[in-house]
């Protein structure tokens, strides 16, 4: 990922690289704030449960439950039962 060999979750935010010098990766919520109205499809990369949640927490605080198509292509049935409880489109 950007020139540096090692996996993002095992980076903090700010040990992230940037995209240019000055912009970071946007947050979720930044994106949130950033576009509202737009739908967005996201995509849980990682089956860890606090993810799930944070993100869930994410999507409820901006209301955005019918401008989200989210889930996961794991197929670990439990996360993928979770995410569909919780609405996935």
């Amino acid at each position: 990922m950007f020139g540096v060999d090692q996996r993002i979750r095992d980076l903090t935010y700010k040990e992230l690289p940037r995209i240019t010098p000055t912009d970071p990766i946007p947050l979720l919520e930044d994106v949130f704030k950033a576009c509202p109205g737009i739908p967005i499809n996201i995509d849980i990369k990682a089956a860890y449960p606090h993810l799930l949640e944070q993100v869930y927490t994410l999507i409820k605080a901006y209301k955005r439950e019918k401008l989200i198509i989210w889930g996961t292509g794991f197929t670990t049935q439990a996360f993928s039962d979770e995410v569909q409880r919780r609405g996935a489109q």
